[in-house]
This record gives structure tokens, sequence and C-alpha cells, in this order.
């Protein structure tokens, strides 16, 4: 039986080319690079240390309401040689639908 993940929001992008072990041989991880003016348009990059390595977009779920960018349920994916883009956006009380959507793009 295949492992059930809902709808799960994944996107390969694109490949990364760089080795980016850190100096203890586990993945380096990259937090809240900005992506855009606002506080929350922020990700963090979980690398492989292998080059050209695809990567996957990760953006949580919560109805646009609620959630993070922390809780990524889909690391175990570095081992097995993806980069994870972890995307936090807007939540729809500080902006309006669609801005969680351009947010995202942006992020892309």
């Amino acid at each position: 039986m295949r492992p059930h993940f809902g709808l799960l929001p994944l996107l390969v992008i694109g490949v990364l080319a760089s080795n980016t072990t850190a100096s203890d041989g586990s993945p380096k991880v990259i937090r809240n690079l900005s992506y855009g003016p606002a506080p929350q348009q922020v990700l963090d990059l979980y690398l492989t240390d292998q080059p050209g390595s695809p990567l996957i977009v990760w953006v949580h779920g919560g109805a646009w309401r609620a959630g993070s960018k922390d809780n990524v349920p889909i690391l175990e994916l570095v081992k097995r040689g993806y980069n994870i883009a972890s995307v936090e956006y807007r939540l729809s009380p500080i902006a309006k639908f669609p801005a969680q959507v351009h947010d995202i793009k942006a992020a892309i």
C-alpha cells in the first residue's frame, strides 16, 4: 500500500549545483532567507551534499490561515538526495487571498 499524504503540496522546481554539506556531515540548513519585503516572506533551505540535486518546494497547509514553515514532514527526502525549500507566506489574517499564492510564486 502506498503512503497517503493527502494533498501533499510539493513542487520540484530546480537543481542546486553546489556542494552544501555542513562541516559535521549533516545537511546544511539555511534559515529565514528573505524573498520579499514582509517579515513573513522568508524560507528555509535544507540542502543535501549531492551536487545537482533537485529542489522540492514545501508549502505548509493551514487553509491560508495558520501553519508554519518550521514543521516540515518531508525532511527524510533530504537523505534521499532532494533539497527542500520550506516557504513561509503571509497568512490570511494579515494579507487577503490571493496574496498567499503571490508569496509562494515570489519564493519560487
